[in-house]
């Protein structure tokens, strides 16, 4: 049995809200752009701390953005003058560490403030 007494105020307000919400976690609004922008920023630290011999390992960089996941990656079928593939190679250089380690580098650097530019950018277009 309903208590005739009881009443619901806000839900309006509530569900407009919600929506609002919602429509930021589109790929095409502040959350993508913020997605977009974190991977940009830390391709651009992978590709600086690369070390260049023949440029081939900076060159087979590579960003890509799908819905709301970023990846920052070595192309797996990018190969270098010798016949070398800097995809297997990357990997001997990040467990050499140190300036070699650009991914772990990029992540131990670069962090924090594409953290805090991604979450500006996604507080920019929320309600």
């Amino acid at each position: 049995m309903a208590d005739e007494g009881l009443t619901i105020t806000g839900l309006q307000e509530a569900q407009e809200a919600n929506n609002q919400a919602m429509a930021a976690l589109r790929p095409s609004s502040a959350f993508g752009r913020g997605i977009r922008l974190g991977t940009a920023m830390a391709h651009r630290g992978v590709v600086f701390r690369a070390h260049v011999d023949t440029g081939t390992m900076r060159a087979a960089q590579r960003q890509e953005v799908e819905e709301l996941r970023g990846r920052v990656f070595t192309d797996p079928g990018a190969v270098n003058r010798s016949g070398g593939a800097p995809a297997e190679y990357v990997f001997y250089e990040e467990r050499r560490g140190g300036s070699h380690a650009l991914y772990s580098r990029t992540k131990a650097e670069d962090e924090g403030k594409i953290q805090q530019a991604v979450w500006r950018e996604i507080k920019r277009g929320m309600p």
